[in-house]
């Protein structure tokens, strides 16, 4: 933001002012030591407001400003009923989803989170859950060690691609066997299970708070062809990168943010948007996954909700009207270093040492893993840092 002027007449500065807020250019007066600046808000506008200042200073009695005043009273007058309107639907998911009117019972919502509670007790209760995995055959530790990422994928997707669903003979100890066919459910399943009760807890968590306040937008069947798609996209992804071995519904919770977050930002008419706190919390938590500093997670699940998510909330957003498009200013570019300075650094290094250690240990694989995923977490610090900027400096 620069200044362009000073004036000894605030009538005189607010009045190009708010001609120049008619034609586009934001812009601040403000009083300092008797005389009243004017100031620009984005320094690619700057060159046009200093044609119209020179133009002004030639004929400020021109009839020309004092229409732009009255369309300036107009505009802002506009520009408040929207912002009402945007402070109504947005929506804090983490204490207000079930407080609001508009969204209906989410059924479904519920029926996924009780059948998750029946799940966790047999847990509890030791009870045999196999067949809630995708799969029960994998490739064994030893062969495991000998193959690459991508030859573990590949071997997966040839020879021993979800046995019991598809029918397909695999190679056991006592020669090559069917374990099963049609199996079916197991594509769905693996959202019901959970490995520790904070695991379960963080899940149901954000699955009661996105999804009853989506349920309710969307209705109950479309809300379910949602799941089904991230659901089953985000438990095939996971399998063939690393195996039947993963459970829980945060692939499917991370569905539910990306839609919400681009569909509620960029859509007036869905009625709900997510709060900046949940939308930076959620970023930060998917980025932190990728360091390996809370153990393994299924993270190509969580990727591949979100880009579903993500996906269904653009095509679902109508394109915005001309009037309420922002300009990309040099400001918005500070909020997007800041957001870099303050997730990549931490994010990346953690990575690294962490990648050290464990090849330090004689854990080449795993450290080299680690590393890997470093590179892959600094990527998303980026991705992180530009989001930040982008929603921080628009709202």
């Amino acid at each position: 933001m620069r200044s362009i002027d000073e004036f000894s007449s605030e009538q005189e500065a607010r009045l190009l002012g708010d001609y120049l807020y008619a034609k586009g250019i934001g812009n601040d007066v403000d009083e300092v030591d008797g005389l009243w600046t004017l100031w620009i808000h984005d320094d690619d506008q700057l060159a046009k407001a200093k044609d119209e200042l020179k133009a002004f200073r030639a004929n400020p009695t021109n009839s020309q400003y004092a229409e732009g005043a009255r369309q300036a009273a107009t505009l802002r007058k506009e520009e408040a009923q929207a912002d009402a309107l945007a402070a109504k639907r947005q929506v804090d998911v983490r204490t207000q989803v079930f407080g609001q009117s508009t969204t209906g019972t989410p059924y479904l919502t519920f029926l996924i989170i009780g059948l998750c509670v029946v799940v966790q007790v047999l847990a509890v209760a030791e009870k045999d859950l196999s067949r809630l995995h995708i799969s029960g055959i994998d490739l064994t530790s030893e062969t495991k060690s000998e193959m690459t990422g991508g030859e573990q994928m590949q071997y997966r997707a040839k020879n021993v691609f979800l046995p019991e669903i598809t029918g397909q003979k695999v190679r056991l100890p006592d020669g090559e066997k069917v374990v099963g066919l049609g199996q079916i459910w197991r594509l769905l399943t693996p959202i019901l299970l959970h490995f520790g009760w904070m695991h379960f807890i963080f899940n149901l968590y954000w699955l009661y708070f996105l999804g009853g306040g989506m349920e309710g937008k969307l209705g109950t069947g479309r809300f379910l062809g949602f799941i089904l798609l991230a659901a089953v996209l985000s438990n095939l992804g996971q399998y063939l990168l690393s195996g039947p071995n993963f459970g829980g519904m945060s692939g499917v919770n991370y569905g539910l943010f990306g839609y919400l977050w681009i569909r509620g930002n960029r859509d007036p008419s869905f009625g709900l948007q997510l709060d900046q706190g949940t939308i930076t919390m959620l970023l930060i938590w998917f980025a932190i996954c990728f360091t390996g500093l809370v153990g393994p997670i299924a993270n190509t699940a969580h990727t591949l909700g979100l880009v579903v998510g993500v996906t269904a909330g653009w095509l679902w957003w109508p394109k915005p009207p001309v009037s309420v498009t922002r300009s990309f200013s040099l400001v918005r570019w500070g909020y997007i270093c800041v957001g870099l300075s303050v997730f990549l650094p931490p994010l990346g290094l953690a990575g690294l040492i962490i990648g050290a250690i464990n090849t330090t240990k004689g854990e080449k694989g795993h450290g080299v893993a680690q590393i890997i995923g470093s590179i892959i977490c600094a990527l998303i610090g980026i991705a992180i840092g530009v989001a930040i900027g982008v929603f921080v400096s628009s709202a």
